[in-house]
């Protein structure tokens, strides 16, 4: 009986013992799992914070490399600004220059030939003036032998006319003749046969060149 106390009396211990011993393990897990939160928790912010301080730091970065490329910009800009404007102003001066001794030339140049055609104006004159006097004495020259030429080709032609038209009345005249003597002989000849009152028609046409004479003394062109 008092085994049986005491064993139960030891019972109650571990159990309060085991009790209280899981009611810590409890704190103790839940504390830790607190400290595990918080931890992870305090992470996520510095990593969050982290990149946000990233983020900043670039685009600080950003903002000083964008001014530092157009300060460079704007340097090299002034720069050549600079060479351009001395670039421009030395070849202006050579322009300048060169301007000037051109147009002392031209002056010497304009003077010598200004001098020049004073002096061979008189000549050229002259000779331009003769070259237009042989020029008309040549076209006189021509007009005069071509007015002879037509004046000798018209005579010839008036002569030949003359003498075709000589020709065409000599025989025209003969033909007449011939036609009146024949007319005379064949009248006698009714006039001896008797056969009165009879008409008579000749017809007589020569070559193309020559008339055409009917009864009469018409005359058929």
């Amino acid at each position: 009986m008092q085994y049986e106390c005491v064993l139960s009396h030891v019972c109650v211990r571990v159990r309060r013992l085991l009790y209280r011993r899981t009611k810590e393990a409890v704190v103790i897990q839940r504390a830790w799992r607190r400290f595990v939160v918080a931890g992870s928790h305090r992470i996520l912010k510095m990593k969050r914070l982290r990149l946000r301080r990233m983020a900043l730091v670039v685009v600080i970065q950003s903002q000083v490399r964008r001014r530092q490329a157009t300060a460079a910009v704007q340097r090299r800009r002034l720069l050549y600004h600079k060479t351009a404007t001395v670039i421009q102003r030395y070849y202006r001066g050579y322009a300048c220059r060169l301007l000037l001794l051109l147009n002392a030339a031209a002056r010497i140049i304009q003077r010598f030939m200004r001098r020049l055609v004073a002096i061979n104006f008189r000549d050229a004159v002259s000779w331009w003036m003769e070259v237009r006097r042989q020029e008309r004495r040549k076209q006189r020259a021509a007009e005069v032998v071509t007015g002879a030429v037509r004046m000798r080709l018209a005579k010839k032609e008036l002569e030949r006319r003359r003498v075709v038209r000589a020709k065409r009345f000599i025989a025209v005249y003969r033909i007449a003749r011939a036609f009146r003597k024949h007319r005379l002989a064949m009248i006698m000849k009714l006039k001896v046969g008797g056969a009165g009152g009879a008409l008579v028609r000749w017809n007589f046409s020569i070559s193309a060149t020559e008339p055409i004479w009917c009864s009469g003394d018409a005359l058929i062109s």
